[in-house]
C-alpha cells in the first residue's frame, strides 16, 4: 500500500542506505560503502529529470510488478495518465483501484494498416519490416510479404474498402494460387504465421479513449509471443502518432511495458524513449534481463530500479550501469548489494544522485473479487472451490454470479463441464490459450500428478508438451488431445516429442479413445477419466511399462 506522508504526498519506498565514500574500507583504506540512513522517499518525482523513462529489472519474484503498481498508483495520484501493457493479467488490482478501462487484446484489435507513415509504400515497408522482425522471416519471405501488403492496399483502395489483416491473408492466398511450387511453400508458411492475427469478430480499439484515460491492455489471451510483440508495437506506433499530432500534454502519460525485453531494439520504442520528454510521454520498462532491453531504454532511463539479480552476465551489466566506475571498489560494492538483495528491496539509481538501497511496501490488491477469481483460476478452479473461496471473503452469491458473467462476457474467464471421473463438475479457467476443454483438462492433469507427488509443470505452448512430468530422473511429455487434430498431425507431434522426452503419453476423452488407439505403438494412450483414477503403481506402469 502507498503510504501518505504529512504533506499528503504518496510514498512508494523507503531508503535504507545510500552509497557513500569515506570511512574505513574493510578496516584498511577509504572506499565506497553503504551508509545507513532511515529516511522516507516521497513519490517518484520526474520533474527536472533528463527524461520521463524508468527501468525496473530483477529476477522472477523479486518484487518488480509490486513496485510498478506502487509507482503507477503514485503517478496517477499526481495527475499522470497511464497505459499498461499486461502480458499475464497481473494488473487487475491497479485497474480496479484507479477505475482504469481494461481491454482484452484478443477482442480489441489495432488495425496495423492505419498505423505509421502516410504513404501506402512506406506503410507497406514498415509492416513488412515489423513482421520480418517478429517472426524472424528470411529475405525471400519478407519480399513476398511486402508485395502482398502492397497488393492489399491497391485492391482495397479500388473497392473503397478499409484494408486489414483479414484482407492481407486473402491477398496471400491469392498470390499462393498463382505461385510456383517453391514460392507456394513460402507463402503457406506466411499464412500459418500470420493467421493468428486475423479475426473478423474483433472490435477495433478506440485509441482516443486510451490516449485520454487510464488503460490496461491484457495480452495473456494472444496465443504467441510474436502476436504480443506485434500488438505492442502497433500500440506504440499509435502512441507515437498521437504524440506528434497532439503536441505537449498538460499531464504526463506513461506507457508501462511488462516483459519489455521481448521488444528488442525496435525503432518506434527508441523514438518514444528519446523524444517523449518533449511531449510529456514516458516509458516504464519492466524486464528480468536488462541486457535484453531496447538499447534506447537502457540509455534514456532517468531512473533505474534494480531488484535482486544473480545471473552473472546480467549482474555485471547492472552493476556497471549503476556504479559507473570502480574507483575505490565502487563496482564491487554495488554488485554485492544487487546480488544479495532481499525480496522487495532494490538498488535505485536516479540521474544526478548516488545509488541508494530502498525497501518497497506491498501493494494492497484489496478485496477485488474479479482479481481473486482470475488469480485462482489460472490453474483451474471448480465451482465448489470458488464458492468456498468466496464465502471466506464474505461475498454474496448474486455478486459472485455477476462477476463471473462479466469476466466470461469479456472473454477473460472460460468454463468447462467435466462430465465424469474424479474431477467431475464445472471448472473455470483464466488466461486460456486453447479451448476451455483443453486447458481445464490439462490443468487437472497437472493437479492429479501433484496429488501423487510427481513434480511437473504446465507448458501448454504451441511448440511444446501440455505437461512435462519428472519421474525417476526422466522427463515425460503428456499431451491432451481434444480430437481437433488430424491423425497425421497427431503422429507428427508424437514423433517430435519422442525426440526430446523419455516417453509420450496421450490423454484423451474416453469417447475418443478408439480414434487414438492407432498410436499405442508409439505412445501410451489413456482416457482422462482413467488417468484421474490412477494410483502410484498405475502411474508408474503408464510411464515406464
Amino acid at each position: 500500500m502507498v503510504n501518505i506522508n504529512n504533506n499528503g504526498e504518496s510514498e512508494v519506498c523507503r531508503i535504507v542506505a545510500r552509497l557513500s565514500i569515506g570511512g574505513l574500507y574493510f578496516g584498511r583504506s577509504r572506499g565506497w560503502h553503504w551508509k545507513k540512513r532511515m529516511i522516507f522517499r516521497p513519490r517518484m518525482d520526474f520533474g527536472g529529470m533528463l527524461n520521463n523513462n524508468l527501468m525496473i529489472t530483477g529476477s522472477s519474484g523479486s518484487g518488480k510488478s509490486n513496485a510498478c503498481k506502487l509507482i503507477v498508483e503514485s503517478l496517477a495520484g499526481s495527475g499522470s495518465r497511464f497505459l499498461i501493457l499486461d502480458p499475464h493479467g497481473e494488473y487487475g488490482g491497479i485497474a480496479g483501484r484507479l477505475k482504469a478501462r481494461t481491454y482484452d487484446a484478443l477482442e480489441s484489435s489495432i488495425n496495423l494498416f492505419e498505423v505509421g507513415s502516410s504513404s501506402e509504400y512506406e506503410k507497406s515497408a514498415e509492416l513488412a519490416q515489423l513482421f520480418k522482425k517478429a517472426f524472424r522471416l528470411g529475405e525471400v519471405q519478407s519480399s513476398m510479404l511486402f508485395r502482398c501488403i502492397r497488393y492489399t492496399f491497391y485492391i482495397c483502395r479500388k473497392k473503397g474498402k478499409e484494408p486489414g489483416m483479414n484482407e492481407l491473408l486473402y491477398s496471400i492466398r491469392a498470390f499462393k494460387e498463382q505461385a510456383d511450387k517453391s514460392e507456394a511453400a513460402a507463402l503457406s508458411s506466411l499464412l500459418n504465421r500470420l493467421s493468428m492475427l486475423g479475426n473478423r469478430d474483433r472490435k477495433h480499439l478506440d485509441f482516443n479513449e486510451v490516449w485520454d484515460g487510464n488503460t490496461v491492455l491484457v495480452l495473456s489471451r494472444l496465443h504467441s509471443s510474436e502476436a504480443q510483440v506485434i500488438y505492442i508495437e502497433s500500440i506504440l506506433r499509435k502512441v507515437y502518432s498521437s504524440m506528434l499530432e497532439g503536441g505537449r500534454r498538460s499531464e504526463k502519460f506513461y506507457i508501462i511495458i511488462d516483459e519489455a525485453e521481448k521488444l528488442l531494439d525496435t525503432e518506434i520504442l527508441a523514438r518514444i524513449a528519446a523524444e517523449g520528454r518533449k511531449y510529456s510521454v514516458g516509458i516504464i520498462a519492466i524486464a528480468q534481463r536488462p541486457k535484453g532491453l531496447c538499447r534506447s531504454i537502457r540509455s534514456n532511463s532517468a531512473v533505474s530500479i534494480c531488484f535482486q539479480q544473480r545471473e552473472p552476465e546480467e549482474l555485471n551489466y547492472l552493476s556497471n550501469l549503476v556504479a559507473g566506475g570502480n574507483e575505490a571498489n565502487r563496482f564491487a560494492e554495488v554488485k554485492k548489494a544487487i546480488r544479495d538483495l532481499g525480496k522487495g528491496f532494490a538498488v535505485i539509481q536516479k540521474s544526478g544522485e548516488e545509488p541508494c538501497i530502498a525497501r518497497f511496501g506491498l501493494f494492497d490488491e484489496g478485496a477485488d473479487i474479479g482479481l481473486l477469481i482470475m488469480e485462482r483460476a489460472r490453474s483451474a478452479i471448480s465451482a465448489e472451490e470458488l464458492s468456498a473461496m468466496i464465502k471466506t471473503n464474505r461475498i454474496k452469491e448474486a455478486e459472485l454470479r455477476g462477476v463471473l458473467e462479466a469476466l466470461e462476457r469479456k472473454g477473460m474467464l472460460k468454463k468447462h463441464e467435466v462430465e465424469d471421473g474424479r474431477f467431475a463438475g464445472l471448472w473455470y479457467i483464466s488466461g486460456s490459450r486453447n479451448s476451455s476443454e483443453h486447458d481445464v483438462i490439462v490443468a487437472l492433469i497437472s493437479r492429479k500428478l501433484k496429488l501423487l507427488g510427481v513434480r511437473n509443470y504446465l507448458y501448454n505452448r504451441p511448440f511444446g508438451p501440455d505437461v512435462v512430468a519428472y519421474a525417476n530422473g526422466f522427463a515425460i511429455a503428456i499431451e491432451y488431445e481434444t480430437g481437433s487434430k488430424s491423425a497425421e498431425k497427431s503422429l507428427e507431434m508424437i514423433r517430435k516429442r519422442a525426440m526430446h522426452y523419455r516417453k509420450v503419453v496421450l490423454v484423451v476423452d474416453s469417447r475418443r479413445i478408439g480414434h487414438y488407439s492407432i498410436f499405442s505403438g508409439v505412445s501410451s494412450v489413456i482416457s482422462y477419466q482413467d488417468f484421474f483414477e490412477l494410483e502410484e503403481t498405475g502411474l508408474s506402469n503408464l510411464f515406464f511399462g
